[in-house]
């Protein structure tokens, strides 16, 4: 129907879908006078929470969307936008479950496989679960049905993603370098840690290089170079190649150290990283960079800047943390001081909240919290409140799962 109100004509609304950017824990939000730019708090950010969980699973985010219904009462005849609304919030689950087509625009549709697509919501509870649904190369077309509307992460890829490749890498390992075939606590073993993303290409070649069996067999320095290429690089090496590797031993560097050499190498880094194993990297002497700081480094990415890390900016964290130039505290004040976090402008409740979620996993209790900011208004620093934190029982044992 239609009303009346002096010289306001209204008429019956209907429903209003609204899709936004939530690729960033930054999002820009219309003040009552002004537009302003406001954090939402890591804790209580969904597409950090998607982004957090979909890197646990070896997946690649494509892009995070908030989705919401506002139900239009009533809008204007003469302004279509001038309309009375009332929002549905993630919370409020619909009456029936609904279809919804999303048309993505080309550098999105592009990045993503429609044979392994994944579409990740966050359920009323808090827990993160798969929606049905696909993608439509054809169209560039999203699809899923939902029993209500919150933030969708659409990801590709997953803890199965190059699980035949991975399979066939550790027999060509155990073939090439022990001469027999993996046996199934071992092959089981190695492959739990490669879905998990705890073990990198680095670590996984030092494991048989170094282990007892490798090291009881017996052959010549060309012999040893020969099969480095044959394991590592899955190709026959020119003897120009060996004669250059094989001088080097004679000149006094290790078999293990020469290893170094074949995983630090490009062609290594493309070979692992194109059956979904991170490359790792090793010291001059053979010993492979510790896997888990490059773990605890990509969460600090995601839940203090709300995203993904970019090739350079980790590995330079990395490398840091392996040559033991940067203490993990150190590691943590580098990224609350960055320009991009102190750029979120966070109120003192705002970093409590992501402080929880940074080195302890959890929104915050309300004890703990009053606690914090207690200290805030009392003067204490947030770089001491970050020590703080880092200094918990909790965090402790955070660091003693990744073994740090």
């Amino acid at each position: 129907g239609s009303v009346d109100i002096g010289n306001l004509a209204l008429e019956a609304g209907t429903a209003l879908l609204s899709v936004t950017d939530a690729s960033s824990a930054a999002q820009s939000v219309k003040g009552a006078a002004e537009d302003e730019m406001a954090f939402v708090a890591a804790s209580t950010n969904p597409a950090v929470v998607l982004t957090d969980y979909a890197n646990s699973q070896g997946m690649q985010v494509a892009d995070v969307l908030n989705i919401s219904l506002d139900n239009v009462i009533y809008r204007g005849s003469r302004d279509l936008n001038d309309a009375w609304r009332i929002p549905l919030g993630a919370d409020d689950p619909l009456d029936n479950p609904v279809h919804v087509d999303l048309e993505l625009d080309g550098d999105i549709a592009s990045s993503i496989d429609s044979n392994d697509v994944k579409i990740l919501s966050i359920d009323p509870d808090g827990n993160v679960m798969e929606l049905e649904g696909g993608f439509d190369p054809e169209k560039n077309v999203l699809f899923f049905d939902t029993d209500y509307f919150s933030t969708i992460a659409i990801a590709t890829g997953g803890a199965d993603d190059h699980l035949q490749d991975q399979i066939n890498l550790l027999n060509h390992l155990y073939d090439t370098l022990l001469g027999r075939t993996g046996d199934e606590g071992g092959m089981n073993n190695w492959i739990d840690q490669l879905q998990a993303h705890t073990l990198d290409g680095a670590n996984l070649i030092y494991g048989f290089l170094n282990s007892p069996e490798f090291q009881a067999k017996e052959m010549t320095d060309a012999e040893y170079v020969r099969m480095l290429y044959e394991a590592l690089l899955g190709r026959t090496p020119s003897d120009e190649e060996v004669a250059g590797w094989v001088t080097q031993l004679e000149a006094g560097k290790t078999r293990l150290a020469l290893s170094a050499g074949f995983v630090n190498s490009p062609e290594f880094k493309a070979l692992y990283e194109s059956i979904g194993v991170v490359p790792g990297k090793m010291f001059e002497d053979g010993t492979p960079y510790n896997a888990a700081y490059r773990l605890l480094i990509e969460h600090f990415y995601a839940a203090s800047l709300g995203r993904e890390p970019d090739e350079s900016g980790i590995n330079d964290w990395v490398e840091r943390m392996n040559a033991q130039d940067l203490s993990i505290e150190g590691l943590l004040l580098g990224f609350l001081n960055s320009p991009e976090y102190l750029g979120f402008e966070l109120t003192d409740e705002q970093f409590v909240d992501n402080m929880y979620l940074v080195c302890i996993g959890r929104e915050p209790d309300a004890a703990g919290k009053a606690t914090w900011l207690a200290d805030l208004a009392a003067g204490v620093t947030r770089d001491n409140i970050a020590r703080g934190f880092l200094g918990s029982k909790e965090f402790g044992e955070i660091l003693d799962s990744l073994g740090l």
